[in-house]
Protein backbone atom coordinates (compact mmCIF):
# COMPACT_ATOMS: atom_id res chain seq x y z
CA UNK A 1 0.00 0.00 0.00
CA UNK A 2 1.91 3.21 -1.39
CA UNK A 3 -0.32 5.63 1.40
CA UNK A 4 1.36 4.42 4.95
CA UNK A 5 -0.44 6.96 6.53
CA UNK A 6 -3.66 5.91 5.29
CA UNK A 7 -2.42 2.35 5.96
CA UNK A 8 -1.14 2.87 9.61
CA UNK A 9 -5.34 3.90 9.98
CA UNK A 10 -6.47 0.51 8.52
CA UNK A 11 -4.26 -1.52 10.67
CA UNK A 12 -5.15 0.38 14.00
CA UNK A 13 -9.07 0.25 12.95
CA UNK A 14 -8.91 -3.06 12.76
CA UNK A 15 -6.75 -4.32 15.84
CA UNK A 16 -9.55 -2.16 18.19
CA UNK A 17 -12.36 -3.84 16.05
CA UNK A 18 -10.71 -7.12 17.31
CA UNK A 19 -10.23 -5.74 20.88
CA UNK A 20 -13.62 -4.83 21.35
CA UNK A 21 -14.45 -8.68 19.93
CA UNK A 22 -13.22 -9.74 23.65
CA UNK A 23 -10.66 -12.40 21.99
CA UNK A 24 -13.43 -13.53 19.64
CA UNK A 25 -12.43 -15.06 16.12
CA UNK A 26 -13.49 -12.24 13.32
CA UNK A 27 -13.18 -13.33 9.61
CA UNK A 28 -11.47 -10.51 7.41
CA UNK A 29 -15.26 -9.99 6.15
CA UNK A 30 -16.16 -8.72 9.64
CA UNK A 31 -12.60 -6.80 10.34
CA UNK A 32 -13.41 -4.78 7.02
CA UNK A 33 -17.04 -4.09 7.74
CA UNK A 34 -16.32 -2.70 10.75
CA UNK A 35 -13.26 -0.59 10.20
CA UNK A 36 -15.36 0.58 7.89
CA UNK A 37 -18.22 1.11 10.01
CA UNK A 38 -15.43 3.42 11.62
CA UNK A 39 -15.40 5.86 8.53
CA UNK A 40 -11.98 4.44 7.54
CA UNK A 41 -12.05 3.88 3.21
CA UNK A 42 -10.21 0.86 2.33
CA UNK A 43 -8.81 0.36 -0.77
CA UNK A 44 -9.84 -3.01 -3.31
CA UNK A 45 -9.46 -5.05 -2.89
CA UNK A 46 -10.16 -4.91 0.72
CA UNK A 47 -9.91 -8.30 2.27
CA UNK A 48 -6.18 -9.05 0.50
CA UNK A 49 -5.04 -5.31 2.15
CA UNK A 50 -6.37 -5.94 5.29
CA UNK A 51 -5.20 -9.26 5.93
CA UNK A 52 -1.25 -7.97 4.44
CA UNK A 53 -1.65 -5.08 7.19
CA UNK A 54 -2.38 -7.56 9.72
CA UNK A 55 0.42 -9.75 8.86
CA UNK A 56 2.71 -6.86 10.36
CA UNK A 57 0.50 -6.94 13.81
CA UNK A 58 0.72 -10.86 13.23
CA UNK A 59 4.88 -10.18 13.41
CA UNK A 60 4.29 -7.79 17.05
CA UNK A 61 2.17 -10.60 18.14
CA UNK A 62 -0.76 -8.04 18.59
CA UNK A 63 -3.13 -10.39 16.11
CA UNK A 64 -3.41 -14.12 16.00
CA UNK A 65 -4.20 -16.21 13.18
CA UNK A 66 -7.39 -18.37 14.43
CA UNK A 67 -7.48 -19.89 11.28
CA UNK A 68 -7.88 -19.70 7.37
CA UNK A 69 -9.12 -16.07 7.17
CA UNK A 70 -9.92 -15.67 11.17
CA UNK A 71 -7.89 -13.02 13.33
CA UNK A 72 -8.27 -13.03 16.91
CA UNK A 73 -6.72 -10.32 19.20
CA UNK A 74 -3.39 -11.20 20.82
CA UNK A 75 -1.40 -9.22 23.21
CA UNK A 76 -1.80 -6.04 22.60
CA UNK A 77 -0.47 -3.49 25.79
CA UNK A 78 -2.66 -0.88 26.52
CA UNK A 79 -1.07 2.11 25.92
CA UNK A 80 -0.69 0.80 22.09
CA UNK A 81 -4.45 0.44 22.14
CA UNK A 82 -4.62 3.66 23.39
CA UNK A 83 -2.54 5.17 20.94
CA UNK A 84 -4.27 3.28 17.88
CA UNK A 85 -7.55 4.92 19.52
CA UNK A 86 -6.06 8.28 18.98
CA UNK A 87 -4.74 8.07 16.01
CA UNK A 88 -8.75 6.77 14.64
CA UNK A 89 -10.81 9.42 16.88
CA UNK A 90 -8.68 12.22 15.18
CA UNK A 91 -9.25 10.67 12.15
CA UNK A 92 -13.29 10.84 12.32
CA UNK A 93 -12.90 13.66 14.04
CA UNK A 94 -11.13 15.46 11.21
CA UNK A 95 -13.63 13.65 8.87
CA UNK A 96 -16.51 15.07 10.59
CA UNK A 97 -15.23 18.42 10.26
CA UNK A 98 -14.35 18.14 6.62
CA UNK A 99 -17.59 16.89 6.42
CA UNK A 100 -19.41 19.30 8.06
CA UNK A 101 -17.13 22.30 6.20
CA UNK A 102 -18.84 21.70 3.34
CA UNK A 103 -22.21 22.47 4.72
CA UNK A 104 -21.07 25.70 5.77
CA UNK A 105 -19.96 24.98 9.45
CA UNK A 106 -17.02 26.57 10.64
CA UNK A 107 -14.12 23.92 12.15
CA UNK A 108 -15.43 24.68 15.70
CA UNK A 109 -18.90 24.17 15.02
CA UNK A 110 -18.01 21.15 13.78
CA UNK A 111 -16.26 19.85 16.88
CA UNK A 112 -18.61 20.82 19.02
CA UNK A 113 -21.37 18.87 17.44
CA UNK A 114 -19.05 15.87 16.64
CA UNK A 115 -18.37 16.12 20.64
CA UNK A 116 -21.76 16.08 21.45
CA UNK A 117 -23.25 13.27 19.32
CA UNK A 118 -20.09 11.33 21.43
CA UNK A 119 -20.46 12.49 24.86
CA UNK A 120 -24.61 12.06 24.42
CA UNK A 121 -24.55 8.18 23.18
CA UNK A 122 -21.96 7.48 25.95
CA UNK A 123 -18.80 6.08 23.64
CA UNK A 124 -15.83 7.51 22.19
CA UNK A 125 -15.96 8.55 18.81
CA UNK A 126 -13.82 4.89 17.32
CA UNK A 127 -16.52 2.74 19.55
CA UNK A 128 -18.94 1.05 16.74
CA UNK A 129 -22.04 -0.73 17.33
Amino acid sequence: MRDKLLADRIRAAACVVLKHAGGAPLSLREIVDAVRELGIPIPAPANKTVSDLLRTELNRNHVRRYGWGSYRIGDLPRTTEQGMRRRIDSYVLGMAVYKNSQNGLTDDQARAIQQARAQSSGRRLSEFS
